[in-house]
């Protein structure tokens, strides 16, 4: 059974080791030369994303790792991009994944065949820039189609009034690789948005440019890496003991010690970031220097500013496949279990690693060895989960997945 699986990122890799672990016949597409998705750090702005040259982890490697595959005991806790990418290098050398990868292959089409329904016609050609001579698609058919492509692909700019009179430059966080870099020296700089990449990219750009101003539409919750004595925030607190707490007090006595607990670390409202809602009815932004930067008034809440950066996230986007059928609207994915979208009911259409890495599930339903439910459970199902998570956070494009 050919299952073609589109990127070769995290997900991407991992899908192709479900795939061979089943029995499978995987064969993913990549349109850059390399694997490693968005940790592959690369100064060139084509199109691809990637982390900015400074990005660290975010999450331990014990939390973050492949489950048959862990990290040296050496790495450290958190991890440089360059370690990361040079983990998942490893862990596709391990298990011999690269033959099932086509590198510098760019898909422009993927539709279901005329003559078998339950199979699906996949156009691909050379990806431009990574040294490809023009050449015309081709046409493959496989059994089955896993997206991998993530969802920090495209940018999301925001559109202001007056813009495009701005005389300084304009760029999302998206082109912000090295925040270090000489453009920077001596700028003002304005960073728009308080999701974990104009957050990086406002404590990175404190370290070169003259000032950053800081414009959030909400204000975020700040939190850091680690606990008392050291220990990684999501190895003590990601345990089913702390679900069962939960429970058991209730989420909004947990949600007020939460608070405190980021209060002692960091005055929000003496900062100006405290927003309206309680931790955990928003993404929580990650950063263990912010406080210092703001202490030391290299981070200020303005006029006259050279460079404005959006952090202002990606929209969720599948140019490839049919745009009436398989459209997303406000960034809502409405797949059953994150997965499978109920209009492909055989569960031959999977979109893989937007929330969680399912690959194994995939796998056994390619297989024939997991059956989905009927079409209508999959959509109630997918509404329910909507239904939860817009009681939980607040309205964002940032929390509709």
């Amino acid at each position: 059974m050919r299952i073609c699986i589109i990127g070769a990122g995290v997900s991407g890799i991992a899908a192709v080791k479900a795939c061979l672990d089943e029995g499978l016949e995987p064969m993913a597409f990549e349109r850059s030369s390399d694997l490693g998705g968005l940790w592959r750090y690369t100064d060139l702005v084509d199109g691809k994303a990637c982390v900015m040259r400074t990005t660290m982890m975010n999450t331990s490697k014990e939390m973050s790792a492949f489950s048959d595959f862990p990290p040296p005991a050496e790495y450290s806790n958190f991890l440089h991009n360059s370690r990361v990418f040079e983990y998942i290098q490893a862990y596709a050398e391990r298990f011999n994944l690269r033959s099932s990868i086509r590198f510098g292959t760019e898909i422009v089409k993927v539709r279901k065949t005329s003559s078998d329904p339950d199979k699906w016609l996949v156009a691909f050609r050379p990806a431009a820039g990574v040294g490809n001579e023009p050449n015309e698609e081709q046409c493959e058919t496989f059994d089955a189609v896993w997206v991998c492509t993530g969802h920090h692909a495209i940018p999301n700019l925001p559109a202001y009034p007056g813009a495009d009179s701005f005389p300084g430059e304009v760029l999302h966080s998206h082109s912000c690789r090295d925040p270090l870099s000489e453009k920077f020296l001596d700028k003002t700089v304005l960073v728009i948005g308080a999701g974990n990449s104009a957050g990086d990219a406002v404590v990175e750009l404190s370290h070169r440019a003259r000032v950053v101003y800081w414009s959030t539409k909400r204000g975020t919750w700040v939190s850091n890496r680690v606990v008392d004595h050291g220990w990684p925030k999501d190895l003590v607190l990601a345990r089913r003991y702390q679900m069962w707490l939960i429970r058991l007090i209730g989420l909004r006595y947990f949600r007020r010690q939460l608070e405190k607990s980021l209060q002692s670390r960091l005055d929000h409202d003496l900062y100006g970031l405290r927003p309206a809602h309680s931790p955990l009815q928003q993404h929580t932004f990650v950063n263990d220097e912010l406080p210092n930067r703001l202490a030391a008034g290299l981070v200020k809440r303005v006029n006259g500013v050279d460079v404005i950066v959006y952090g202002t996230g990606y929209r969720i986007d599948f140019p490839f496949l049919d745009s009436e059928q398989f459209s997303v609207s406000n960034n809502e994915t409405r797949f059953y279990k994150h997965v499978f979208h109920p209009s492909v009911p055989s569960g031959s259409l999977a979109f893989i690693g937007f929330v969680q890495p399912l690959e194994p599930l995939a796998a056994r339903v390619a297989k024939g060895s997991c059956q989905l439910p009927p079409a209508q459970d999959m959509i109630e199902d997918a509404q329910q989960r909507r239904r939860a998570v817009a009681a939980r956070f607040v309205r964002s494009a940032r929390h509709t997945i």
